[in-house]
């Protein structure tokens, strides 16, 4: 999420949600990240800035890229109110994830936000969901997911047609749809897609 509207869109699910842990997988250049972690409450706000287990409002973001995590780090160390509040780590997300879940047990996050290699989004999720990262009132937002309106066409929702993509648009349309399912047929979770920019999902636990 890039543009102004994506931006205000995020900041205010991260309020809506009364988020003091965030996640995030995938920062790129971390316009995202300073998005979300303004939004996070705190200690003169009338929302509680400290999770169940006592710790105080915080960002995780993830990164396998680190030229992008470099210029993400500058952006975030202009901002002192946010610096102390955003943990960037470097590396295969999954390996990340498998990492901080070993380090920290029982850590449980509020918001998360997937915004990374699209093939992964089905492991990201199952790895969330699978080892309880996803607090009970919490949301996991995954982005893209109507993937350049070429999803649809994956779905059967219109004729399959040659496009000229300078990327592997439909190959990476495909692993989008097969993740949607995915998340749509998960008996712990209800989803909805937002037909926003290039297309939202907001997923909560059933209860």
């Amino acid at each position: 999420m890039t543009t102004e509207t994506q931006r205000k869109l995020l900041y205010q699910l991260v309020k809506l949600f009364r988020s003091s842990r965030v996640l995030e997988i995938g920062t790129f250049t971390g316009v995202s990240t300073i998005t979300m972690a303004s939004a996070l409450p705190t200690l003169s706000s009338s929302i509680i800035p400290n999770d169940a287990n006592g710790n105080s409002s915080k960002l995780i973001s993830l990164e396998i890229d680190p030229k992008a995590m470099n210029i993400a780090r500058k952006h975030i160390q202009k901002l002192k109110d946010l610096d102390d509040r955003v943990e960037l780590i470097l590396g295969l997300a999954m390996e990340s994830l498998k990492r901080i879940t070993k380090e920290r047990p029982g850590e449980q996050y509020d918001f998360i936000f997937i915004d990374a290699d699209k093939g992964g989004y089905i492991s990201y999720f199952d790895f969330i969901m699978d080892n309880n990262l996803l607090s009970d009132n919490g949301v996991i937002i995954a982005d893209n997911v109507l993937f350049y309106g070429q999803v649809h066409r994956q779905a059967g929702y219109a004729d399959m047609k040659p496009i000229n993509f300078k990327r592997d648009i439909p190959g990476m349309a495909k692993q989008i749809h097969q993740f949607n399912e995915h998340v749509l047929n998960d008996k712990r979770v209800q989803v909805v897609i937002l037909p926003l920019f290039d297309g939202v999902s907001i997923i909560t636990k059933n209860k």
